[in-house]
């Protein structure tokens, strides 16, 4: 089946998103705010916690038939071992319901997911001494992601706390061409780049 993928970024601003209740109503941001006070956040640097991760990733991208089944029922890539990778787990009452994966990109540490696939628009900025935050292998619990219809916006609050800890320029992505809708809502997030047709 052939999709699209693109880059997509946002410059200074990315904050609007945990302070923008205008475009949504009440009620959902007081149940985003319900949601955040039962929910831990936790970095996985090694051992089983890693493992749970990558097990999580299978499992959601699985049943959405983005990887094929596989023994180890895992998926992670050699961007997991970087020095400047930070893999989070996003718990709810105690348990795993989502994942997300971040790179702090820069002169240092110029590997991620966005100079990897789009070297090419990146690159040129990191030499010139820009930052960027990358977020990539986001995953749900595909059982339990139906029950928390905040979820997404639970999970990438880990996006823009990590955003403004570095004190990035860019926090850049690559995402499927039917969810710019939402990275250009949320986040007011600008398409960087041409989609580029993939196979899965």
């Amino acid at each position: 089946m052939v999709t699209s993928t693109g880059l997509v970024g946002l410059k200074p601003g990315a904050e609007r998103f945990a302070r923008d209740p205008a475009k949504k109503s009440s009620s959902f941001i007081d149940g985003v705010m319900a949601l955040l006070e039962r929910t831990e956040y936790r970095r996985c640097e090694s051992g089983e916690d890693r493992e749970e991760i990558f097990h999580l990733r299978y499992r959601s991208y699985r049943a959405h038939g983005f990887v094929p089944q596989t023994g180890q029922q895992i998926v992670k890539d050699d961007l997991d071992d970087l020095p400047n990778c930070y893999n989070f787990a996003v718990y709810i009452d105690k348990r795993l319901v989502s994942t997300v994966r971040l790179h702090q990109i820069d002169r240092e540490n110029p590997l991620g997911p966005v100079t990897k696939g789009f070297g090419d628009v990146m690159s040129p900025l990191i030499e010139q001494g820009d930052t960027c935050i990358n977020p990539s292998m986001l995953a749900a619990d595909p059982d339990l992601a139906r029950e928390y219809r905040a979820l997404p916006y639970v999970s990438l609050r880990l996006v823009i706390a990590a955003y403004e800890y570095f004190r990035s320029t860019y926090c850049a992505c690559l995402i499927r061409q039917e969810h710019t809708a939402f990275y250009r809502r949320i986040f007011g997030a600008r398409q960087m780049s041409p989609s580029v047709p993939i196979r899965r």
